[in-house]
């Protein structure tokens, strides 16, 4: 099947893939006629008829780099999609012991209430059981760090999925939970201003007393180019900032102003330097 790497796309279980346009309002239906697919404001809401008794049939949505997208699940949840991410979801939670969804990247949930079905959030090396709740997720797999930011309500995090929950560490509002991969089982919790790590929601790039190679990683999928650093003193340099309309240039420029480098912009490609000589 052809996917479009540059389009968010909503592939289905029998394998069906719509391309969609947050930008845009619109309905699909899928060719079996099965699901009815609808945009309103670049929330995404999805219908599926006929689902079979004892059947998961799962559907996976893919966000390219310089786009995001939000998701009404079949429950209620809603879930914001970061660029570079995917996710992989049940039609229906119908019938099953817990409402699970597999991320790769970074998402913002908003987790209906529902004590008997737990929700949960598995990624490649973590897992986050919800009790209702709104948290961040970020776990791209360039990273190399995994992370859980709470907002409000109660999550419990471990490495993988076991029954129950005494192997889980428990966090309160206004903290995270971050493991470096390869780094043991336990997760090190702390005290967060949490405004930082969920203000791509609001279409802010933040970030507070990062090392410039996470920013360059961030502002790859921030804006959808590739950045080559060649002046590697810059990498371990950190920096505290936040942008909200402005484009690449202006955000290197800034951070330019506090240390000295220089860049050359060909294409869709950004080369980063040692500083001109005077």
């Amino acid at each position: 099947i052809e996917i479009d790497p540059n389009q968010i796309t909503l592939q289905l279980e029998n394998g069906e893939v719509m391309t969609l346009d947050p930008d845009s309002d619109a309905t699909m239906e899928s060719k079996s006629g099965t699901t009815v697919v609808s945009l309103v404001k670049g929330v995404l809401t999805q219908k599926t008829d006929k689902v079979t008794k004892g059947k998961i049939e799962k559907n996976t949505i893919s966000v390219p780099y310089g786009k995001n997208i939000s998701l009404t699940l079949q429950d209620g949840s809603v879930v914001m999609l970061n660029s570079g991410s995917t996710m992989t979801y049940p039609s229906s939670f119908s019938g099953m012991d817990t409402r699970e969804v597999y991320l790769k990247g970074e998402a913002f949930f908003e987790v209906a209430k529902n004590p008997r079905q737990p929700f949960i959030v598995k990624t490649k090396t973590m897992y986050t059981q919800v009790f209702g709740t709104v948290f961040n997720v970020s776990a791209y797999e360039e990273d190399s760090t995994n992370e859980v930011v709470l907002v409000e309500g109660s999550v419990g995090v471990g490495k993988t999925f076991k029954k129950g929950s005494q192997d889980l560490q428990i966090l309160k509002p206004s903290q995270r939970a971050s493991n470096k991969i390869g780094n043991g089982d336990d997760f090190f919790i702390e005290d967060v201003d949490v405004s930082s790590y969920i203000s791509w929601t609001q279409g802010i790039l933040a970030f507070e007393n990062e090392a410039m190679s996470d920013i360059i990683k961030r502002l790859q999928r921030q804006y959808n180019i590739e950045i080559v650093n060649q002046y590697n003193e810059l990498n371990d340099r950190r920096f505290t900032g936040m942008f909200d309309e402005e484009n690449i240039d202006k955000v290197l420029q800034t951070i330019q102003a506090h240390t000295k480098f220089s860049y050359e912009k060909q294409d869709n490609k950004i080369t980063i330097k040692e500083p001109n000589k005077q």
